[in-house]
């Protein structure tokens, strides 16, 4: 038997992998440049990263689309009360930390309170049910 009855008859030859251009390459270190560059000027003139673009204020990020755009330096807070209500804020560094390392510092802050109620929890259960 074939090696294409065996998986259905669905071989299809693929073409060789074409050589990058120089003109390619050109294009793509000029977006990098100019991308630098942006970040950069944004940088000396007291701009915000709102992860995609550059605003005076993190309040600015947003153009309508509330959450959605309120990324990079800025963070959305919501009202947890009431959904419509929310603001893009700058980013409270945490030591130096990033906004997925903060995010790992909340995460296990939750799990040590969590781990030290049950455990709380647990010797009283020890000690006033099975023991006594």
């Amino acid at each position: 038997s074939s090696s294409s009855s065996q998986s259905g008859g669905n071989l299809q030859p693929t073409a060789a992998p074409q050589p990058v251009s120089a003109a390619m390459l050109r294009s793509s270190a000029l977006v990098l440049v100019a991308s630098s560059a942006l970040a950069l000027q944004a940088a000396a003139t007291g701009m915000v990263d709102c992860g995609g673009s550059y605003e005076s204020s993190c309040e600015r990020c947003t153009h309508g689309n509330k959450w959605a755009w309120c990324n990079g330096e800025c963070t959305w807070m919501q009202d947890p009360l009431n959904e419509d209500d929310g603001v893009c804020v700058a980013s409270v560094p945490l030591g130096g930390a990033t906004k997925a390392n903060a995010q790992f510092y909340e995460w296990a802050l939750f799990f040590v309170v969590g781990g030290s109620v049950m455990l709380i929890f647990a010797c009283v259960y020890y000690s006033k049910i099975i023991v006594g």
